[in-house]
């Protein structure tokens, strides 16, 4: 019997759950396209560009990006190291190793017409005033005492920077006043990952053995009662991460990367990110995601998933071997699309070995920021930071960084 040829004429599904499954118009696999930026168009993304690693001052895992008013962007690494990339520039500048943090958190935010440079340690609240924080600036870095804890996020709702201290809620205010305690979660629940959504912060959550495996929940707080407002069980477990948007938000939870969307109404399972049919299913493995690794802009949530750690710390390094690591879109950029998850940006394609995403942020149409680690047998860890071309470049048509297989699932 001939086989039949079935033209491919909408891939808007984006990318299936697996082999077998999918929504209509969805691919199997695919990678390094983009069906969405002009509609009835399929194309090739734009490609991420390095825009150092150590051969300069890059030297650990970026884990934290922040852009200020003046369009300098700063970075904190997960050794502690703070750096500074110029507007305009593409150069990272190393301004401060500050000495008992591990990346736990970095913000911005205006004390008295001041703008500072907020960066968290295990224990303590630093700061450095800005514009053009530089390596000879005043650093302070016991400005105020938090509680140890993996991460310390940092998020501004409307005049408080808020901060995440354990199991509490601290806050400064735009006169600097600080208050270590201003709310309480429920017990023995953790902040790990924040993010506002409209007019309210979201705080993700987790008690138990450890975040992935452990209980979660979201805390809503509107910046001015004085407990939080409202709270709902992720049931999944804890969150990697948190993502609010100006009317919702997006949660990756639990052990599998199950992406939940909702509101304070509530949240329903969406999907889980897509393992890779093409290897032997890793049972064992984990999907966690870092903190900082989740934005949102345009109608498109954007996260960065890691694969093949050897082992699974605070962070969030995923160990599944059978997840394709790279930076991820869910949702659509139209009114007349419907929510999809593409691939957009294959991190492993660059070189062997395995990947752990530090960060995602984007702070305007150009401005996709991507930090990762490569790791290859040895072992040689390499440091990247990278940003989206800002130009019409393309990933190659026919590399590895590229490609549609077996697309199915249609109409």
């Amino acid at each position: 019997m001939p086989e039949s040829i079935l033209p491919i004429t909408d891939v808007t599904g984006g990318l299936a759950e697996s082999a077998s499954f999918g929504p209509a118009n969805s691919m199997a696999k695919s990678w390094g396209v983009d069906y969405r930026s002009e509609p009835g168009v399929f194309k090739l993304a734009r490609t991420l560009i390095a825009e150092e690693d150590q051969t300069g001052d890059i030297d650990d895992l970026i884990l934290w990006y922040v852009m200020d008013n003046d369009g300098d962007v700063y970075a904190q690494g997960n050794t502690g190291r703070l750096y500074a990339r110029p507007s305009g520039g593409v150069v990272y500048d190393l301004i401060k190793a500050v000495s008992g943090s591990t990346g736990e958190g970095l913000g911005i935010h205006t004390i008295a017409s001041t703008r500072y440079l907020l960066y968290a340690q295990d224990a303590a609240l630093g700061r450095v005033a800005l514009p053009d924080a530089v390596s000879g600036s005043t650093f302070t870095d016991a400005y105020q005492t938090l509680t140890s804890d993996d991460f310390h996020p940092i998020e501004v709702l409307s005049n408080l920077a808020t901060i995440g201290n354990g199991v509490n809620l601290a806050t400064i205010d735009d006169s600097g006043n600080f208050d270590s305690d201003r709310l309480e979660l429920g017990t023995g629940f953790h902040i790990r990952s924040m993010s506002v959504m409209g007019e309210w912060l979201v705080m993700g959550a987790w008690r138990g053995k450890n975040f992935y495996t452990g209980e979660g929940r979201l805390y809503f707080w509107d910046g001015s009662y004085g407990n939080w407002n409202s709270f709902l069980p992720i049931p999944a477990g804890g969150p990697s991460l948190v993502v609010g948007s100006p009317d919702g938000l997006l949660v990756v939870a639990g052990g599998q990367g199950t992406i939940y969307m909702g509101n304070r109404g509530g949240i329903r399972q969406v999907r889980n990110i897509p393992k890779d049919w093409t290897q032997s299913l890793d049972l064992d493995g984990v999907v966690a995601l870092n903190p900082g690794a989740g934005c949102y802009s345009d109608g498109l949530y954007y996260l960065g998933v890691g694969a093949g750690a050897s082992s699974l710390t605070a962070a969030g390094n995923t160990t599944a071997e059978d997840v394709k690591e790279g930076v991820y879109t869910f949702g659509s950029a139209s009114a007349y699309q419907s929510a999809s998850m593409n691939l957009e940006h294959r991190i492993e394609a660059d070189d062997a070995g395995t990947h752990d995403i530090g960060c995602v942020r984007k702070f305007g149409p150009n401005d996709l920021f991507v930090s990762h680690k490569k790791t290859v047998s040895g072992p040689t860890t390499t440091y990247y930071a990278k940003r989206m071309a800002t130009t019409t470049t393309t990933y190659g048509t026919g590399s590895t960084h590229a490609g549609v297989v077996n697309t199915q699932f249609q109409d």
